[in-house]
């Protein structure tokens, strides 16, 4: 499913779900499966990797949201609102978070709701992106 290639599979879990690392950077793919249990083991592993990290260190993260059942939904929103606040609260590095996504109109509405709630604080720092090489540079 995943075309991390050149990364080490870390943990693969049903609906696609795989992590995987790439040097210092954590990532994190899936199918894109929109229904509460696999939004539910994507948040969970997500929460693994993070705490996968000592609090003070730096953390670099790519969600790839490209897999071909991506979508969004009000549950899913919530979720990964809570997964970045849990970021912000929980950890004293930095994180630095790249997000793929396969369309333009996902990229509009996922920024809009995360610039909302963390604009304004500095220990998560994401952009989102379009392709796999932007999104790692």
């Amino acid at each position: 499913m995943s075309t991390w290639a050149d990364a080490e599979l870390i943990k693969a879990m049903e609906y696609g779900i795989e992590w995987y690392r790439l040097g210092k950077i954590e990532i994190i793919s899936s199918d894109g499966d929109m229904r509460r249990i696999a939004v539910d083991m994507w948040a969970n592993l997500l929460r693994e990797i993070i705490q996968s990290k000592e609090s003070s260190e730096t953390l670099y993260l790519v969600l790839d949201l490209t897999g071909t059942k991506q979508g969004t939904t009000p549950y899913s929103t919530q979720i990964t609102r809570g997964i970045a606040q849990y970021l912000v609260d929980s950890r004293e590095g930095n994180t630095y978070a790249s997000v793929l996504m396969k369309n333009e109109l996902l990229v509009g509405i996922i920024n809009a709701i995360f610039h909302k709630y963390f604009a304004r604080q500095e220990k998560l720092v994401y952009r989102l992106f379009t392709d796999k090489t932007s999104g790692l540079g």
